[in-house]
C-alpha cells in the first residue's frame, strides 16, 4: 500500500490524519523562507501514505504544475514536478448544491480544520518576522481563524439584473 484513497461520499477517518514535523525551506538566493509540513496517513508499518480523496466530478481550468520556487521555466521538467494545482469551480452559495459537490465541499472544510489546527499545535515560532504579517497571529489575537489559511475555495457572486 502507497497511499490511502478515499472513494466519493465514503467517510474517511479525520483523526487518522498526521501532519508532520516542519520544515523551513530558502530558495538559497535571499532571506525568503517558508514552512511546509507532511500531511498523510500512518500505515501498517510506520510509513507516511498520502491521502487522496476522489471529488465531484467537474471541468477544470487552470491546471499549473508546481516546482521548486525559483526554477526559471528551462529547467521546469517532469522529473522535478512537484505536483498540480488546480482551479475547482464550485456552484454559487445561493444555488443549489448537487449531492457530490456537497461531499467534495466538506473534504475542503476538513483540509481547512487540519491546516488550522496545525497551525495552532505549531504556534508562534513559525510565523513570519515583522514587518510582515502573519496569517496565525491576525488569527490568534482576533480569535477569528476563518483567514487563517488561505480559504481552499469560494463560491462564485451572482447579481440579478432588473428587466
Amino acid at each position: 500500500m502507497n497511499d490511502i484513497f478515499v472513494p466519493l461520499f465514503e467517510k474517511f477517518d479525520w483523526e487518522k490524519v498526521t501532519v508532520g514535523e516542519t520544515t523551513t525551506h530558502t530558495n538559497g538566493n535571499s532571506d525568503f523562507e517558508w514552512t511546509t509540513s507532511k500531511v498523510y496517513v500512518e500505515g501498517p508499518n510506520g510509513e507516511e501514505l498520502p491521502i487522496f480523496f476522489e471529488l465531484a466530478e467537474k471541468k477544470l481550468w487552470g491546471v499549473n504544475g508546481i516546482w521548486p520556487i525559483n526554477l526559471g521555466k528551462e529547467k521546469q521538467t517532469d522529473d522535478i514536478l512537484e505536483g498540480f494545482q488546480v482551479c475547482y469551480p464550485m456552484t454559487g452559495e445561493n444555488l443549489k448544491t448537487n449531492k457530490a459537490e456537497k461531499y467534495t465541499q466538506q473534504v475542503f472544510d476538513k483540509m481547512n480544520d487540519v491546516t488550522v489546527s496545525a497551525m495552532k499545535e505549531f504556534g508562534e515560532e513559525l510565523c513570519q518576522p515583522h514587518p510582515s504579517y502573519s496569517s496565525y497571529l491576525v488569527a490568534k489575537n482576533t480569535n477569528d481563524w476563518a483567514y487563517a489559511v488561505k480559504p481552499i475555495y469560494s463560491h462564485p457572486k451572482t447579481t440579478t439584473k432588473a428587466r
